[in-house]
């Protein structure tokens, strides 16, 4: 764009005259100055950049289940804490997306983490007033007790007897 903008503010007539009677010559030369605002990338660029974007998200996971304990794992928050907002597309980082989709946590993959951490500081034979727990962690129903007492043991191998 830069020499034919230079020579319409040099000479508009010129320009115009060009413009009119020979576009592909004009085209022709825009586009040796014409600057490129998309790259085109091979398949290796990308499973290249999958795989640092698989270490950033290892990192990241790593730094949100040990330091940042009480945070939920959420696909933008890691997408924030890696600093690519662009993740969301499967098609060219599959690995990083598929390791994202099964890190993410529901609510109640989350409670299970909290539960579990609570479990394995205070000690594998754990033993609670069963209404301070539901309490503690929000466990609404019953159901949802058994819920959480059936994946603590098949996940993390943890039991937690009430009394």
């Amino acid at each position: 764009y830069e020499s034919i903008k230079k020579s319409r503010d040099l000479n508009q007539a010129l320009y115009s005259t060009l413009h009119r009677h020979d576009k592909e010559w004009i085209s022709k030369v825009n586009n040796q100055y014409r600057k490129r605002s998309w790259l085109i990338r091979d398949d290796e660029f990308y499973k290249k950049k999958d795989q640092e974007y698989l270490a950033k998200i290892n990192d990241s996971l790593i730094k949100i289940k040990k330091i940042k304990q009480e945070e939920r794992i959420t696909f933008p928050k890691l997408s924030k804490l890696t600093r690519h907002n662009f993740l969301y597309d499967k098609d060219k980082y599959p690995l990083s997306y598929a390791l994202i989709i099964n890190n993410t946590e529901n609510h109640f993959k989350f409670k299970l983490r909290m539960i579990s951490n609570f479990v394995i500081s205070a000690g594998k034979n754990l033993v609670m007033v069963k209404s301070h727990f539901v309490k503690m962690f929000s466990i609404r129903s019953n159901n949802d007790l058994k819920k959480v007492m059936v994946e603590l043991k098949k996940v993390y191998g943890l039991e937690i007897r009430f009394v």
